[in-house]
């Protein structure tokens, strides 16, 4: 004949056993509710650096930096383009490295990958920065920051890397496939 003890140690197994059930099936909830929260704000910043670039404004800023606006060197730069000399033609220069710093930061830290940047800006960061690489450079010195625009530079060395990556062979061969395809 089975105890009493027996059958209380049981159901005390039962009962323990269906708490950690429970227990572990509440974590995991809690777990995919922060993940699809987490998902969800990096959309959104996704969505808003999409929309703020996307702007007339934004490629007409890309065409002049990368295209027409022109110095010999950085003197040249600081005569035509300098803070005290032009300041709307040097907020106009500025503000779009500035935009590649954030992106570089948010890249840093995780939140974009390089897929995602490379979707949204292809190679424009790169032909940016090979055009004003030494004007930055310069300007470090000129202003005393040597970490200025920093993760503008970190941004297109990751993006150079990713180029010479597979995922990213693979991305373009996913992308003309499917182009091929329709």
């Amino acid at each position: 004949m089975v105890s009493l003890e027996v059958i209380a140690l049981v159901f005390t197994g039962l009962g323990l056993a269906a708490s950690i059930t429970y227990y572990a099936n509440v974590l995991s909830n809690a777990n995919k509710t922060q993940r699809m929260q987490l998902e969800k704000r990096e959309l959104d910043q996704f969505m808003s650096l999409y929309q703020r670039l996307g702007t007339q404004e934004n490629w007409e800023r890309y065409i002049d930096v990368a295209y027409n606006i022109e110095c010999k060197d950085f003197d040249d730069f600081l005569e035509r383009y300098g803070p005290a000399t032009n300041p709307e033609g040097y907020a106009r220069i500025c503000s779009l490295w500035y935009s590649y710093v954030v992106v570089g930061d948010l890249v840093l830290k995780g939140t974009f990958s390089l897929e995602q940047v490379f979707m949204l800006f292809a190679d424009m960061p790169s032909r940016v920065w090979d055009k004003w690489e030494s004007i930055i450079y310069e300007l470090r010195d000129y202003i005393g920051s040597p970490y200025a625009y920093l993760s503008f530079e970190y941004l297109v060395s990751e993006l150079k890397r990713h180029r010479e990556s597979n995922a990213y062979h693979e991305l373009i061969e996913t992308m003309k496939n499917s182009i091929n395809n329709r």
